[in-house]
Parts: structure tokens; C-alpha cells; sequence
């Protein structure tokens, strides 16, 4: 119970973080909007066609199924534990650890499993093959697996998951928030040269210590 109130409170006070951080990443999207190199364009378009898809012809959640049990299992494996079973389908999902912790609870919502798939083939597979338009296959495709994580992680956050639940619901989700930005801001840095991800981390630090100062003096010398 006592972890429970603990980890509310810090939600809270991290609601600052959530609202300096947000600003921070649409400066960096700007950023991407000078681009010239047309790289910008094609991830849109991935990220368009996957909107489209979700909103108006099908769900994929089988396959978002599938990357969310898979993450849960490579997390147990990553913090020492075993997986006796993996159970995936367009209902749900499961798996059987022999562990669990808050990072094996909540490393789905953080992290884009296959979007980090394609960033990992797309610099390991130039050694050994050379495929015609690789960077617009690849810039592409990374529009659409963002937008899947990010869309379904979303719509997974207000069904209030047992994973959210039993990790706190305001914590998980405000963390899930702010990660989820981190990671995305640093993909967007990795792909498009003259966005720099010191200039988002020191954006988000200054807005969110602003946010901090107003609301102290707000709270204790007004």
C-alpha cells in the first residue's frame, strides 16, 4: 500500500516533466520540417498509412499482440528470469515468467520492439548485402511501426491494463508518457542529421524546472 501512495506521488510530481518534455519534442519536430533530404516526407508517409489503416480498415492487433508479449519475454530474459509459456491472439495476450519486476511489467509501452528491429537490420544488413532504396524502405517502414506502438499503446493505456494497475496507474502512465517521448525523440535524432538530442534534453529540462519554479511560488509565496 505504502509503495502504491509512493509511487502516485511521483506521478505527480512528475506532471511538470510531462508538460516540459511535450514542448521540448515539438521544437525538435520543427526541426525536421527544414530537413531538405526528402527522408522527412517517406517517414510521414509511413506514419499516414498507418493512421489510415488503424482508423478506417483494420486493427492489426495480433501483430501488436505478438511485439507486446515478446518485449514482456525478452525483459525477463534480460533481468535473469525464465519464460515457461507465450500465448499470443487478436483477443490478448500472455506470458508465464518465472520473474517479474516493474520493468518486466512495463518494457511493452516503453519500448517499440519493431521499430528497434528495423533500426538494428538497417545498419547490420549493408554488410552483407546491398539492396536498392534501403533508406526509403527503411525510413518508411519505421513511420509505420512507430505509429502502431504508439497508437496502441495509447488505446492500451485507457483500458487500464493489470500491468498498469499493479505497478500504479498514474505512475505507469505518466513514466510510460515521458519514455516513450525520450525514445522517440532519439529515434528522430538518430535518423535526421541536425536534430540534436542535447538540444531536446536540455529544452526539456529548462521548461520542466520553469513549470517547477512557477508552481512553488504559486503554492508558497503568493
Amino acid at each position: 500500500m505504502l509503495a502504491k501512495i509512493s509511487k502516485f506521488i511521483v506521478g505527480v510530481l512528475l506532471i511538470p516533466v510531462v508538460i516540459g518534455i511535450t514542448a521540448a519534442f515539438f521544437n525538435s519536430l520543427k526541426d525536421i520540417g527544414a530537413l531538405s533530404n526528402g527522408c522527412a516526407k517517406i517517414f510521414l508517409k509511413g506514419v499516414i498509412l498507418y493512421v489510415v489503416i488503424h482508423l478506417f480498415i483494420f486493427k492489426p492487433m495480433y501483430i501488436y499482440t505478438v511485439g507486446h508479449e515478446l518485449m514482456h519475454a525478452i525483459a525477463t530474459w534480460i533481468c535473469g528470469g525464465g519464460v515457461k509459456s507465450i500465448q499470443a491472439s487478436k483477443e490478448g495476450g500472455q506470458v508465464e515468467t518465472t520473474k517479474s519486476n516493474f520493468f518486466i511489467s512495463l518494457s511493452p509501452y516503453f519500448i517499440p520492439l519493431y521499430t528497434v528491429i528495423l533500426v538494428f537490420l538497417y545498419f547490420v544488413i549493408p554488410f552483407f548485402i546491398k539492396i536498392p532504396g534501403l533508406k526509403t524502405i527503411f525510413f518508411f517502414l519505421t513511420g509505420v511501426t512507430l505509429s502502431l506502438h504508439l497508437i496502441f499503446t495509447a488505446e492500451v493505456l485507457k483500458i487500464k491494463q493489470p500491468d498498469l494497475i499493479n505497478t500504479g496507474y498514474l505512475f505507469s502512465v505518466v513514466l510510460i508518457y515521458i519514455v516513450n517521448i525520450m525514445l522517440v525523440a532519439f529515434l528522430i535524432c538518430l535518423l535526421f542529421k541536425g536534430v540534436k538530442f542535447e538540444t531536446f534534453f536540455y529544452n526539456t529540462y529548462v521548461n520542466s524546472k520553469n513549470i517547477y519554479i512557477r508552481v512553488v511560488k504559486q503554492l508558497f509565496f503568493v
